[in-house]
C-alpha cells in the first residue's frame, strides 16, 4: 500500500552494512553522565510539520502516518521489527474463507475510549463507512478500502464481525493499516450515518444530494479544524495533542490512566514509557547540527547527509547519541513524460530508445557520491533489493555515453544545424531535444541533482532546463500532466507492494499517480495478475516479470535508494531503528539509570 503523495523508500546485505560509528565504550554499561537530561520527555526533531491530522484526510501522509502511531490505533499494524503485520486493536490475524473473500476478526476486550467506553464493532463500521462516503474527503484513501464489500457482525459474539470483500486480494487484511478506528459517538453524535450502508455508498447510482442532512454533516466533518484544533481530536492510542505550534512544536502528552497501562505485556507497540513527547520542526541544517551539539533534541530520522557525518566526526555526539545510516524501501528518480500530447508538450521522450539513452547518461553514481557523500546505494527498477520479491537479474545501468550516443542516432537524433543541440523529425516536423526538468524545491539536494543532471546531459546534445517548484506546485504540475520530466521519489514499505496506483494505465488520470504515461495492456494485465494472487510465493514471479518489462520499457531513470539518517539519545533504552517507516518507537523509549551499550531492541 502506497502513503503518497508522502514520498520515498530501499543491496540487502550491503545496505544492512551501513554505517554507523563505534562505540566510544569498552564496558557494558557505564556511569550515566552528569549532563545528561533525566527528564522522562522526548524532543523529537523533524524537518516539518504534517500538513494536518484529520482523521480521514491525507492517509497517504508519512508525517501524518507517525503521529497516529501515538495518538490513535488500527485494527491491524505494521510491525516495524519483523517487518510483517500484526493484529492490534483485534485478538488475531482474521479467519478467512476458503475463497479468500471473508474475513472474520474478533475485537479485544481491554481497549478503551478517553471517556471510559468500550471499542466496539459499531466503531469499526462508523469507520469504514465514513472512508467509503463519497462525500467524505479522502481521495487518497479511496482506491484502498474500495475492495470492501460488506461488514457483518457475528450474531453469537457482540465482538465479532467478518468482511467481505468485493474479490481476492493479497492486501485484503494489510489494507487496515491505514485506517484508524475512530469513535462513532465522538465524531457522529447524532449516528448520521446509521441509516446509510456500506453497499449504498458503492452503488454508483447513489445520489447524496438527495440527502441533505448527510450533506451538512460531512461537509462539517470535511472542515480541516478537526485536524487542526486539539480539542476536537481524540483516540485510541496512549498520547493525547496537548499543543500545536505551527512551524514550531507539537506535543503529546501521555494519558492518564489509560488502557494500555494494564496490560501485562510489555510489546514494543503498547508501551507509553515518555510522559511527553515533542516534535520540534527544524529545516536549517545549521540550526539542526547546533541542537544535537547541545543536547537540544533526544532523536531525528532527518538529519541532512553533511551534519550527520560531521557530527559522527564528534567524539561528544558519539557520547551522546547512537546513529545510523538505515536503509530504506526508497526510490528516486527522473521520470519521463510518455504521452506529451496531452498538454502538447515537446515529444522528446516517446520512444524506448530515447530513454534508454538518457538513463545511460545520467550521473547516478556522481550523485551518490557528491550529494549523499556515498549513502545512498543505485537501484534497478520498481522494488526494493530489500524486498524477497526483487528480481535479482536486474542491475543498475552504469553512465555509457558511447553507448547512449548510439541509441540517439538509432532513435533518429542528429546535430543537424550544428547548435550543440541533437533534433529529429516527428510527424514532418523537426523538434529539438530541449526539456524541462521539474523538481521540487524544498531543499538544495534537489536543485543541485537538477543541475548534475542537466550537465551530464549537455555533453551529449541533450539540453534539459532545471524547473525548481513549491512542493504544491510541483504535485500540481505532475497531476495535470504538464511537464516534460521531473525528478522525485517514491515510498514504499517492507510489505509487498501494489503497482496499481503508480504504474497501472487507469492511474493516468484521476486520483492516481502514473502521472508519467506508462504502461499496456500487458503491463497492466501483470499488475492485476499480481493484486489478485493471495500466495506470496506464487505472487513473486508475477512480480519478478513487471519488473523486467519497467526496466525494458526505462519510463524512468532510476538512479537510488537513499537512507535514513537516525540518531537516538543514549540516555534512553530500547533505542530500535528499523527500515520500515517511521523508523523509530519512540513510544518504547525507556529512561534509563544507567546507559546500556546495546543498540537496537532485539526481541
Amino acid at each position: 500500500m502506497i502513503r503518497k503523495i508522502a514520498w520515498l523508500l530501499l543491496v540487502a546485505t550491503a545496505w544492512v552494512a551501513c554505517q554507523s560509528p563505534p562505540d566510544p565504550t569498552k564496558e557494558e554499561k557505564r556511569p550515566r553522565p552528569s549532563d545528561w537530561s533525566t527528564e522522562n520527555k522526548v524532543s523529537f526533531h523533524l524537518k516539518a510539520e504534517p500538513n494536518g491530522l484529520h482523521p480521514t484526510h491525507g492517509l497517504t501522509d508519512d508525517l501524518r502516518y507517525f503521529m497516529f502511531n501515538y495518538t490513535q490505533m488500527r485494527l491491524i499494524q505494521d510491525d516495524i521489527i519483523s517487518n510483517t503485520i500484526r493484529p492490534s486493536l483485534v485478538r488475531s490475524l482474521p479467519e478467512t474463507s476458503a475463497d479468500q473473500l471473508t474475513f472474520t476478526y474478533e475485537l479485544r476486550e481491554e481497549p478503551r475510549w478517553d471517556d471510559g467506553t468500550p471499542l466496539t464493532i459499531d466503531d469499526v463500521l462508523f469507520t469504514l463507512k465514513l472512508h467509503k462516503c463519497p462525500l467524505t474527503n479522502n481521495p487518497g484513501a479511496k482506491p484502498y478500502i474500495n475492495n470492501l464489500k460488506a461488514f457483518e457482525p457475528v450474531a453469537e459474539n457482540d465482538r465479532a464481525f467478518r468482511l467481505v470483500m468485493k474479490q481476492p486480494y493479497f492486501q485484503n487484511v494489510s489494507f487496515l493499516v491505514d485506517f484508524p478506528i475512530l469513535q462513532q459517538s465522538f465524531h457522529d453524535p447524532e449516528n448520521q450515518l446509521g441509516d446509510f450502508t456500506i453497499a449504498q455508498f458503492d452503488d454508483p447510482k447513489f445520489r447524496a444530494s438527495e440527502y441533505p442532512q448527510l450533506v451538512t454533516w460531512i461537509n462539517e466533518h470535511n472542515d480541516g479544524k478537526y485536524g487542526r484544533n486539539p480539542d476536537l481530536m481524540n483516540g485510541l492510542g496512549p498520547y493525547k495533542i496537548t499543543s500545536w505550534n505551527s512551524d514550531q512544536s507539537l506535543t503529546l502528552q501521555k494519558k492518564p490512566g489509560h488502557w494500555m497501562d494494564e496490560l501485562g505485556d510489555e510489546s514494543p507497540f503498547e508501551s507509553a514509557y515518555p510522559g511527553q513527547i515533542t516534535f520540534r520542526f527544524v529545516e536549517d541544517p545549521n540550526a539542526i547540527l547546533l541542537q544535537f551539539k547541545q543536547q537540544g533534541f533526544d532523536g531525528s530520522t532527518s538529519i541532512p547527509v553533511d551534519q550527520m557525518l560531521q557530527l559522527q566526526q564528534d567524539p561528544e555526539f558519539n557520547r551522546n547519541y547512537e546513529s545510523k545510516f538505515v536503509p530504506l524501501y526508497n526510490y528516486t528518480f527522473m521520470g519521463m513524460n510518455q504521452k506529451p500530447e496531452e498538454k502538447n508538450r515537446n515529444p522528446v521522450f516517446t520512444d524506448r530508445l530515447t530513454r534508454r539513452a538518457v538513463a545511460l547518461l545520467a550521473p547516478a553514481d556522481e550523485i551518490i557520491q557528491v550529494l549523499y557523500q556515498g549513502h545512498a546505494n543505485r537501484i534497478a527498477g520498481v522494488v526494493s533489493p530489500l524486498k524477497p520479491d526483487y528480481n535479482t537479474e536486474l542491475k543498475p545501468l552504469k553512465r555509457n555515453a558511447q553507448r547512449a550516443t548510439e541509441l540517439l542516432k538509432e532513435a533518429g537524433w542528429a546535430d543537424k544545424d550544428q547548435d550543440g543541440i541533437l533534433e529529429r523529425t516527428v510527424a514532418g516536423k523537426d523538434i529539438r531535444f530541449t526539456f524541462s526538468l521539474t523538481y521540487p524545491a524544498v531543499s538544495d539536494r534537489w536543485k543541485d541533482m537538477a543541475r548534475m543532471f542537466s550537465e551530464a546531459l549537455a555533453e551529449a546534445g541533450i539540453e534539459a532546463v532545471p524547473e525548481g517548484l513549491e512542493f504544491g506546485n510541483f504535485v500540481e504540475k505532475l497531476s495535470s500532466h504538464n511537464f516534460d520530466a521531473a525528478l522525485m521519489s517514491w515510498s514504499s514499505q517492507a510489505r509487498p507492494d501494489d503497482f496499481t496506483q503508480v504504474w497501472h494505465t487507469e492511474s493516468w488520470s484521476g486520483s492516481g499517480s502514473n502521472f508519467f504515461g506508462f504502461g499496456n495492456a500487458y503491463s497492466d494485465s501483470l499488475i492485476e495478475a499480481y493484486r489478485a494472487t493471495v500466495d506470496d510465493d506464487a505472487r513473486v514471479p508475477i512480480s519478478q516479470a513487471f519488473q523486467q518489462f519497467v526496466f525494458d520499457d526505462q519510463p524512468y531513470v532510476f538512479l537510488l535508494a537513499s537512507r535514513r539518517r537516525t540518531a537516538l539519545h543514549r540516555r534512553f533504552e530500547n533505542r530500535g531503528m528499523y527500515s520500515e517507516k517511521p523508523g523509530v518507537l519512540l513510544n518504547f523509549l525507556q529512561l534509563g539509570e544507567v546507559a546500556p551499550r546495546g543498540a537496537a531492541f532485539n526481541p
